[in-house]
């Protein structure tokens, strides 16, 4: 296995206070590059907050083919409801040059006694030659092996269409 020296780290807060919506992403580490971004909208939702830490560690790279192990762990808080949980989760994905990827993982909330097994596939099925207009294809399936709900799947598919300006 080659592991690359890349790593990223997200960290992410949502706080939601009478029609208040805090958003902040940050920190992205690529060998001491450090990038932060924060921003504020208005909403309606209830009050609640959710932190969420990302991290995502590059496993191999030839520069056609690239496979990433993606990790995550968060908390989130509903203050009417008083209710809380933790979630955590990983994925391996796989990427082609081309635009094609693919990924397999998991996603957990011991609270509620809930656990996906995640698939989603993504092929580029034509881009311009300027590679600023794009149509792919996705697909995803989502089966709960938990408690709650289980075996229930959820399936998603579509088109997108992309242009850069």
């Amino acid at each position: 296995m080659n592991v690359s020296g890349f790593l990223e780290h997200h960290s992410i807060l949502n706080l939601n206070f009478n029609k208040i919506q805090i958003n902040s992403f940050s920190i992205k580490m690529n060998k001491i590059l450090i990038v932060s971004l924060a921003s504020l909208m208005l909403t309606s939702a209830a009050p609640s907050y959710d932190l969420k830490y990302y991290g995502t560690a590059n496993l191999y790279n030839d520069g056609t083919h690239k496979l990433n192990f993606n990790g995550w762990a968060g908390n989130t808080k509903r203050f009417r409801r008083q209710f809380e949980y933790e979630n955590f989760g990983g994925n391996f994905e796989y990427q082609h040059r081309n635009g094609h990827s693919l990924s397999l993982g998991s996603n957990v909330i011991p609270k509620l006694d809930q656990q996906t097994i995640d698939v989603t596939g993504n092929a580029n099925i034509w881009r311009s030659d300027d590679k600023l207009t794009s149509l792919n294809a996705y697909g995803s399936a989502s089966h709960n092996i938990g408690d709650f709900n289980k075996g229930h799947t959820d399936y998603k598919a579509g088109l997108t269409f992309d242009y850069t300006f």
